[in-house]
């Protein structure tokens, strides 16, 4: 059973969802989404900044469960939102700056897009968000249910990982049949996945995506070979095939 839910968001992401989703937005659990919502504060440092800056809300359909914790975590997950959408802003930027395109102008053609009021999020306030990811900041993360570390939806991740994250569920997205049986989730073949994306897009070793996901080396490598088999040896795969999967943001929007 799942109920409606209004989970605080920014203004920001607010029209992005707008734009992207049907009210109420129901989650899969290949959805870009899906994990933020299972994220809990591990401190209190950011707990201003997310109450100053969710003031708005998004209906979603949720278990009784993910109720609970988005009335409990709700401006922390919303902010958490928020940092997803900012990341993929920048990954779009990142774009731009490679084809040596005007910064503001994509900023100002991305706003209009989603409907993004200049007064609810100031361009110059993310002119210099381009410019802080541009010096290079690690990434940071987060604790998720079970206790394993995870790939957070955080502002200062890697460009190369946050448009392997985005490519992952739109590549989901675009395919939901294969990844689901029935009305459940495969969640196996979305590990295989979700592995071989990653190290794919990014060019991170076997070593270096199992740090990231958590888990061993021999189980990463495994999951990445047996993706590997899957789309030499399943037609059904092919659209996931290195040559097609989304190296730049462009790309990937472009998928929607």
């Amino acid at each position: 059973m799942r109920i409606e839910v209004h989970v605080p968001v920014s203004k920001f992401s607010a029209a992005i969802l707008r734009a992207r989703e049907e009210f109420p937005v129901r989650l899969h659990r290949g959805h870009l989404l899906h994990r933020t919502l299972r994220v809990k504060p591990t401190d209190h440092t950011d707990d201003l900044i997310a109450y100053n800056m969710v003031t708005a809300s998004v209906p979603f359909m949720l278990t009784p469960s993910i109720a609970a914790r988005v009335k409990k975590y709700g401006a922390f997950i919303g902010y958490h939102i928020h940092k997803i959408h900012v990341a993929e802003l920048m990954s779009y930027l990142e774009c731009a700056h490679d084809k040596q395109l005007p910064i503001q102008a994509e900023l100002r053609n991305y706003y209009n897009k989603y409907d993004i009021s200049y007064e609810d999020f100031d361009l110059e306030h993310m002119s210099r968000q381009w410019r802080r990811i541009k010096q290079g900041k690690s990434a940071t993360f987060m604790q998720l249910d079970g206790g394993k570390v995870a790939i957070p939806p955080h502002t200062y991740m890697t460009l190369p990982v946050r448009h392997a994250i985005t490519a992952l569920h739109l590549i989901v997205s675009a395919q939901p049949s294969l990844y689901y049986q029935g009305d459940r989730f495969d969640q196996r073949l979305y590990r295989y996945l979700e592995s071989w994306v990653l190290h794919q897009i990014t060019d991170m070793t076997a070593t270096q995506v199992a740090e990231h996901l958590g888990y061993h080396k021999s189980t990463i490598s495994r999951r990445i070979a047996t993706m590997n088999n899957l789309i030499e040896m399943d037609e059904r795969f092919a659209t996931v095939a290195s040559d097609d999967l989304p190296q730049s943001m462009d790309t990937v929007l472009a998928m929607r």
